[in-house]
């Protein structure tokens, strides 16, 4: 694997707007997704909160998995990006670590199967049993399998200047 890092430096705004402007959406959809046209919801404008669902199935049973983002907890000064290269059987294929850190969760992934990995973050009801699995973090590191390192920056320089504010580390 072969790796190269680009810090991005973000720009904050005082002010959040409650509506998204169609180019805030898309910017924030192909930095989530690392695709364009992929549905993101707004889960709350007021602290730029994204919600991605993604229907799944698992023994000819479905369910939805949720991918929540607080982009408002995220420090965007730690935000970084990384371009990477994988070569299986000779062919070498572009893709982009990202990872979000704040001090408080900044991702949360929900998943009503998912059960072993996180025994601790299981969510029970009264009767302990079991009602979804939620893992949130307040650091993420994602992975993206896309070529346009440059363009994925600027769709998160373009969130920070345009709508979110982040919040910055104690240190």
């Amino acid at each position: 694997m072969k790796k190269s890092i680009v810090a991005v430096a973000l720009l904050t705004t005082a002010g959040q707007a409650l509506a998204y402007s169609d180019t805030f959406m898309r910017a924030v959809t192909f930095a989530l997704t690392g695709r364009d046209g992929q549905n993101v919801e707004v889960a709350d404008p007021k602290d730029c909160v994204f919600q991605i669902h993604e229907n799944k199935s698992h023994d000819s049973e479905q369910y939805v998995t949720t991918t929540t983002f607080y982009l408002n907890r995220v420090d965007p000064s730690r935000i970084t990006i990384q371009n990477m290269t994988q070569t299986l059987m000779g062919q070498t294929t572009p893709f982009i670590y990202l990872d979000l850190y704040g001090e408080t969760v900044v991702y949360e992934y929900t998943d009503p199967k998912f059960t072993s990995a996180y025994p601790s973050k299981l969510i029970r009801d009264a009767d302990g049993n079991i009602q979804f699995n939620v893992v949130g973090e307040t650091h993420a590191t994602l992975r993206f399998d896309i070529s346009e390192s440059a363009r994925y920056a600027r769709a998160w320089k373009y969130i920070y200047a345009n709508g979110c504010t982040g919040t910055r580390g104690s240190f």
